[in-house]
């Protein structure tokens, strides 16, 4: 994410279960999922740090509001099933929109910027 036109450093977190072996699914398919949801993730945290950057004038002299992404990725075996998790530390999904956000192809996203496939 550092490459694009809005640069952010994200500390990435690899909690994964050495017990996890390959499994069968269909590569590109999955990269995309993960990417998207990645994606989304960066997203988010890119617009927390802005708005921790722009109120953070506004704080008393002294305090300390820094804010560092952070992504986790966790994977588990569980009754012969493997659970991906992925958790960031971004401004989390408004109560409004929770209801909708496994609709296909809904997006937050401005424009041509989503597809709703994250």
């Amino acid at each position: 994410m550092r490459a694009g036109k809005n640069p952010i450093d994200v500390d990435i977190i690899l909690d994964l279960d050495p017990e996890v072996k390959e499994v069968p699914l269909i590569k590109e398919d999955f990269s995309r999922v993960v990417i998207n949801l990645c994606n989304n993730a960066f997203d988010a945290m890119r617009s927390k740090m802005y708005q921790v950057q722009s109120t953070k004038y506004e704080v008393e002299v002294g305090k300390d509001i820094d804010y560092l992404p952070k992504l986790k990725v966790i994977t588990s075996l569980e009754k012969g099933q493997v659970l991906i998790a992925v958790q960031d530390n971004g401004p989390g999904i408004p109560d409004e929109i929770k209801d909708k956000i496994l609709q296909p192809f809904f997006t937050t996203k401005k424009g041509t910027e989503g597809t709703g496939l994250g």
